[in-house]
């Protein structure tokens, strides 16, 4: 068996979580939310799903937002526009009332 980063084997786990992020993602399009709070929705380690996510960054399937946001927050890459927005319509929001608005601009978008 050869796993997803071309290694022979059995499926490292953290490739194992790259895979549950992604199904994760594909599952849940509007989840914009902090490694921390996805770890605990997946029962996995917080540490474990950081590294994993910033991987899935570098890769393009999510997008890793930091600026301006502690902790910074995970989003699927089809969810980009909408931080964008967010940035750009209400930037000196605090967090906590950017993430309200996004949550708003995401529940107009699927109805």
């Amino acid at each position: 068996m050869v796993d997803i980063e071309g290694h022979e084997g059995s499926y490292p786990e953290l490739s194992r979580l790259k895979l549950e992020l992604i199904f994760f993602f594909k599952e849940n399009p509007g989840t914009i939310d902090a490694a921390q709070n996805i770890a605990t929705r997946l029962g996995r380690n917080p540490a474990e799903v950081e590294k994993a996510l910033d991987e899935l960054a570098c890769k393009d399937i999510c997008v890793k937002v930091s600026q301006d946001i502690t902790p910074p927050v995970y989003a699927y890459r089809a969810s980009t526009e909408f931080l964008r927005r967010v940035s750009e319509a209400a930037p000196d929001l605090r967090h906590s009332s950017r993430m309200e608005l996004l949550n708003l601009l995401l529940a107009r978008d699927h109805d």
